[in-house]
């Protein structure tokens, strides 16, 4: 998992945006246990992409929960091509 977590605090760090593209990568719950840590408390993203991936609606209740509660900078959720 650190991996992953590395991964995406390079793609930020290389492309400057603020978006998060993590479309198409064959991501599980698992991963996205990882990317709610890591929007939590984190308000540099605007717009998340994880489309095309392979969470479940239990995965996505829990990003529900985060972005609900604690992230306010995310304005723009692509969600499309899940388990749901």
């Amino acid at each position: 998992m650190l991996r992953f977590f590395d991964l995406v605090v390079k793609n930020h760090k290389v492309t400057g945006t603020r978006k998060l593209n993590l479309a198409e990568m064959a991501l599980g719950d698992q991963s996205l246990s990882v990317i709610c840590k890591i929007i939590k408390n984190n308000e540099r993203f605007a717009e998340l992409d994880i489309s095309k991936n392979c969470f479940s609606n239990l995965g996505l209740k829990h990003l529900a929960r985060v972005l609900q509660n604690h992230n306010r900078s995310i304005v723009h959720l692509s969600l499309g091509g899940n388990n749901i």
